[in-house]
């Protein structure tokens, strides 16, 4: 994981950068104008990165093992995909709705826990407990206000997650090294050391520019724009 930002573009890296391009900016700026997209887009998103990361950690890839690792990656956004359609279902007593608020919130509060803790090399916070702490924290915080107050919070929390989703995308491909925090924070391979640098700074300086952006311009729209498609009901 060290040797990340000087290796080439690999194929489970340029799928995972491009999908993940397209759904930062959705959620930056277009996210709240398709509420029933958003709902089931937040569903499948949470439910792939769980099923992607519990398959790296049961059993990582060999880096020079691409056939695995676009394994992993397709089998994980066809389980997700599943799981998404039969949580469509889910129509009595708003489920899928109330779960998609919780999704959002939390995912939120992942990418905005995750991206204060990758300001500084090896994670703002060194312990590993101490660091679990901080990421639930804003979890709980993050699904909680979002769950009671989605009006109030779809604004901020779509642009953050995003920002963060984007910048990651873009880090497929510029290889500065930025999303070995992930790999890091979840213990997903155990030899991960991540280390700050004028790439990485930059790409954590776009992120929050690109955030900021999006709640100015989500922001703008709902407060402005008469209909303006929000209520995921």
């Amino acid at each position: 994981m060290n040797g990340f930002y000087s290796s080439g573009v690999k194929g489970d890296g340029a799928l995972a950068g491009v999908v993940l391009i397209i759904l930062g900016l959705y959620f930056s700026f277009i996210a709240h104008r398709h509420p029933k997209m958003t709902m089931h887009t937040s569903i499948w998103l949470v439910l792939f990165s769980l099923t992607y990361f519990l398959c790296v950690r049961v059993n990582p890839p060999i880096p020079t093992n691409m056939t695995r690792r676009v394994l992993y990656l397709i089998l994980s956004m066809g389980m997700a995909a599943l799981a998404t359609m039969i949580i469509r279902c889910f129509k009595f007593f708003h489920i899928r709705e109330n779960l998609a608020l919780i999704f959002q919130g939390g995912a939120a509060g992942v990418a905005f826990s995750f991206y204060l803790l990758s300001l500084y090399d090896n994670g703002l916070i060194g312990k590993n407990g101490a660091r679990v702490v901080f990421i639930m924290f804003w979890v709980v915080f993050g699904l909680f206000l979002n769950l009671f107050y989605p009006r109030y919070m779809a604004p901020a929390v779509y642009p953050i997650i995003g920002a963060y989703l984007f910048m990651v995308g873009v880090d497929c491909f510029a290889r500065t090294g930025w999303i070995v925090h992930l790999a890091l924070f979840t213990h997903a391979y155990p030899d991960a050391f991540y280390h700050t640098s004028r790439g990485t700074q930059s790409e954590i300086a776009a992120t929050l520019i690109l955030a900021v952006m999006g709640c100015a311009f989500q922001r703008h729209q709902l407060l402005y724009w008469e209909n303006a498609p929000f209520d995921i009901y």
